[in-house]
């Protein structure tokens, strides 16, 4: 399997099975701060595909603000 998201989808039910977390769809996503610090922050992956990741976020929050101040986000999975 060369396609990164198919291999990333196969491991994600995977651990969605085995997850000893309450909400099984917590991921940690780190953005990168005004001042040049990573923050991070648990959200509710929804979706997956070959257009990226989909999670629970609002456009004008912290979070949203950053990403869109630099794209490059990290996502860390239980």
């Amino acid at each position: 399997m060369n396609n990164p998201i198919e291999k990333f989808n196969d491991l994600w039910q995977q651990a969605l099975l085995d997850s000893p977390l309450e909400q099984k769809s917590a991921v940690c996503v780190s953005t990168i701060n005004a001042e040049g610090f990573p923050e991070s922050r648990f959200v509710d992956l929804k979706q997956v595909d070959e257009q990226g990741f989909v999670f629970c976020t609002y456009y004008d929050s912290n979070k949203g603000q950053e990403i869109s101040r630099n794209p490059k986000v990290s996502l860390s999975v239980w």
